[in-house]
């Protein structure tokens, strides 16, 4: 059974998130811990309570993001409550599990190669599908989201901005948002990040040869 946002939410409010049978450590970063919860489609972030303000921003400024129509993963009501890990309390909040991949970081900071490298990354995806309407559609929905992020872009910044692909819709989600008051403004920089992979995913010649290097594939053009 895929349990409700509200569903889980409760788990994580009741449930010490070391409990095995409700949850699934995914990974940790600076600030917060992923937990996978058992039937379902939706993580637990959960972070010490030291970094409660840096959490509540994060999810206010994702709200922002999703009331401006830009896409980011599901965070429900974007409620942020307490549990517990090892009866350690905790800040936690839902968001929606994504299945996809981000921009390589080997270092502390994004490289201009770490951006390209993510466009023909999303370009490969794309022209990996098993047939060609799929693939114009991933394209399309890529398009989408990045046509967004210009938009917002050309008004105000995104602190750490971070993105990942998301496989089932081709949609590129912006996630993680970096604390406001400790980052600094680049929005100049994110845009140009943006113009990147729009360019990649604009060039139907490059399309068209990546989609046409698999020879079992019946080669298009109109995309």
């Amino acid at each position: 059974m895929n349990k409700t946002y509200d569903e889980c939410g409760n788990l994580a409010e009741k449930n010490d998130l070391s409990n095995a049978e409700h949850f699934k450590f995914f990974g940790g970063g600076v600030n917060k811990t992923a937990y996978g919860i058992n039937g379902s489609s939706w993580v637990v972030l959960a972070a010490p309570t030291s970094k409660e303000r840096i959490v509540k921003a994060e999810v206010e400024q994702l709200l922002q993001l999703q009331k401006a129509g830009v896409d980011i993963p599901k965070i429900g009501e974007g409620k942020v409550f307490k549990g517990k890990l090892k009866n350690e309390e905790r800040i936690v909040f839902l968001e929606e599990n994504i299945q996809g991949f981000e921009i390589n970081r080997p270092g502390t900071a994004f490289s201009l190669d770490n951006i390209k490298e993510f466009g023909s990354r999303v370009a490969s995806f794309i022209c990996d599908q098993k047939d060609f309407n799929t693939a114009k559609a991933m394209r399309n929905a890529a398009l989408g989201s990045i046509e967004k992020l210009k938009t917002y872009f050309k008004e105000q910044d995104i602190p750490d901005f971070q993105v990942r692909l998301d496989f089932s819709s081709g949609k590129i989600l912006t996630l993680d948002p970096g604390d406001p008051e400790n980052s600094e403004n680049a929005r100049e920089k994110h845009l140009g990040w943006v113009n990147e992979w729009h360019k990649i995913l604009d060039d139907k010649r490059y399309l068209t040869a990546t989609w046409n290097k698999t020879k079992a594939k019946i080669a298009q053009t109109d995309w």
